[in-house]
C-alpha cells in the first residue's frame, strides 16, 4: 500500500494515518454520492421527458386515424353563410340541360287512383316532362398483332416488329392487353 506510512516512520503516528486514508475515503464517498445525485437527478429528468415524448406520439398517432366530419376545415366559423343559391338577384345565372332536339320513345305515367300514404283520392293538376337520354353501348376494338421474331446477324440479338398501333412489345404471359384509346369528336 503505497499511501501508508511504514509504522517506524518517526513523524506518522499509524493511527493518524488511518484516520487520514479514513478521512479521504469518506471525502471520495460524499464526492461519489453527489455525483450519484446528479446523475439520479438527471435519469429522472430523462424519464419524465421520455413519458411526456412517448404521450405526445400517442395522441399524435390518434389525432391522425381519427376520422373527421366531411370537408372539415378545424373549427367553425361562428356566423356561417346559409347553404345554397341564393334568392333574387344574387341566385346567378339560371341554367339547366337543355331538352333533347329529337325524341324517338314517350311514355306516360299516370298518377295512381289512390295515395300511397293515405290511400285518399288523387286528382291531377299538371303534367311535367322529363327526358332520358341512354348512351349506346361501347363495343371494343380487338386488334392482334402477328409480331414477327428474328435475330440479328451480326451480333445475335433476339429482334421483334413493332406496329404504330401497338401500346406494348409485351408477348407470351403479358400479350393481351386493355388499353384505353383516345375517343375522336
Amino acid at each position: 500500500m503505497s499511501d501508508q506510512w511504514p509504522a517506524d516512520s518517526p513523524d506518522r503516528n499509524p493511527i493518524d494515518a488511518l484516520r487520514e486514508r479514513a478521512e479521504r475515503a469518506e471525502r471520495e464517498r460524499e464526492a461519489l454520492q453527489r455525483a450519484r445525485d446528479v446523475l439520479q437527478r438527471e435519469n429522472d429528468r430523462l424519464r419524465r421527458e421520455n413519458d411526456r415524448l412517448r404521450h405526445e406520439l400517442e395522441a399524435a398517432r390518434r389525432a391522425g386515424a381519427r376520422q373527421a366530419a366531411p370537408f372539415s376545415k378545424n373549427r367553425p366559423s361562428p356566423h356561417p353563410r346559409r347553404p345554397g343559391r341564393k334568392a333574387g338577384p344574387a341566385y346567378g345565372r339560371p341554367a339547366h340541360r337543355l331538352a333533347p332536339t329529337h325524341i324517338d320513345e314517350t311514355h306516360d305515367a299516370p298518377t295512381p287512383t289512390s295515395c300511397p300514404t293515405c290511400a285518399g283520392a288523387v286528382i291531377d293538376t299538371g303534367v311535367a316532362t322529363q327526358y332520358q337520354e341512354d348512351l349506346p353501348p361501347v363495343r371494343p376494338i380487338v386488334r392482334a398483332f402477328q409480331v414477327h421474331i428474328g435475330q440479328c446477324q451480326r451480333c445475335g440479338r433476339r429482334v421483334q416488329g413493332r406496329h404504330p398501333l401497338q401500346t406494348s412489345d409485351a408477348i407470351g404471359a403479358a400479350a393481351a392487353q386493355i388499353v384505353a384509346s383516345h375517343v375522336e369528336t
